[in-house]
């Protein structure tokens, strides 16, 4: 089924509080959408330019390309030891035009936890200015992650009733998963907003080991009204039983598990990892 992009009406747009919003320039200037970033700065190291700072984020992005509308979500890093380097995978079954899985090279000569700009080389060419608001016309929440991403989707704790949202996972190099979820509960309330987990920490013996991750919605009209912030540590992700999910508990208490009719996707990093970390793809 073929489901068509229509954008709401523009208005004074931001990602909320808990992130940053970035605007996104072509290289003639052209705006081509926005950025929900949530960076973590880690100093910056003396005797390089500008002192190189050491920065790592992961987003949420969506605009309009030259073939079309598309949303993203990406993580990227910036360090000494590691150099610089990023993927951004499309979400993709919505309508969005654009689809696939690239690898970028973030740049931030800023040392500073709200850097004024980001340069995104590699196999993009893009620039974003960091801002309080921008005239911007939203796309209407995604109903489903695509082929680029894994894919969970969201039920009550325990795994009853309807399914509630979806979670967008793309994982990275370093055994991090990061995602975008949207979704209604009870009520009719929308939400939006992004995560983290981290497989390194409280690394156990055994493939059941319970996981932190952290979450900041995303506050805007089209995201939903919910507006919270869950920091470190304050999420707790365990494989259930059956091996067929997570109950995500802590300051949440939900269930994820692959859809019935899986995307064509094999088994990502993120759920072999959190479940077998001890496995050689698992500690590069």
């Amino acid at each position: 089924m073929l489901l068509l992009l229509f954008a709401l009406p523009a208005f004074a747009f931001n990602c909320g509080p808990h992130v940053l919003t970035y605007v996104v320039a072509k290289p003639d200037g052209t705006p081509a959408g926005v950025r929900c970033v949530k960076l973590s700065y880690h100093g910056a190291y003396q005797g390089y330019p500008q002192g190189f700072p050491e920065y790592s984020l992961h987003w949420y992005g969506e605009g309009t390309s030259a073939s079309g509308p598309y949303r993203q979500v990406g993580s990227a890093i910036q360090t000494i030891n590691l150099g610089s380097s990023g993927t951004v995978a499309y979400i993709h079954g919505n309508g969005e035009a654009v689809s696939g899985k690239v690898g970028i090279v973030p740049r931030i000569t800023d040392a500073s936890r709200a850097p004024s700009q980001i340069a995104i080389g590699g196999a993009l060419n893009e620039t974003w200015r960091l801002t309080s608001d921008v005239h911007y016309s939203p796309l209407p929440r995604p109903r489903v992650c695509g082929p680029n991403l894994e894919t969970y989707e969201v039920k009550a704790a325990g795994g009853t009733g309807p399914v509630m949202g979806i979670r967008c996972v793309l994982s990275d190099a370093t055994r991090s998963s990061f995602w975008y979820g949207t979704g209604s509960w009870g009520g009719g309330g929308s939400y939006a907003h992004l995560g983290s987990v981290y497989p390194l920490y409280g690394l156990g013996p055994g493939p059941m080991v319970a996981r932190p991750g952290q979450a900041s919605d995303l506050c805007n009209a089209s995201a939903g009204a919910t507006c919270s912030n869950f920091p470190d540590r304050s999420i707790i992700f365990t494989p259930t039983s059956d091996g067929k999910g997570f109950n995500v508990t802590g300051a949440w208490n939900e269930y994820w598990h692959k859809p019935q009719q899986p995307q064509p996707v094999g088994p990502g990093r993120f759920d072999i990892c959190l479940r077998r970390p001890f496995l050689p793809q698992c500690n590069p």
